[in-house]
């Protein structure tokens, strides 16, 4: 039992650093791609 809740632990953990990343991944997207307009127009 003790060793499933363990696994479930590990799981959770990976499922929400994955979202992490994604979300960081989508902000740094964005900013670059701001970034390159804010310089187009210049």
């Amino acid at each position: 039992m003790n060793f499933y809740r363990h696994q479930v632990k590990i799981r959770n953990e990976k499922i929400r650093s994955g979202v992490l990343t994604r979300f960081r991944e989508s902000i740094f997207i964005k900013i670059s791609s701001s970034l390159i307009n804010i310089t187009n127009e210049f």
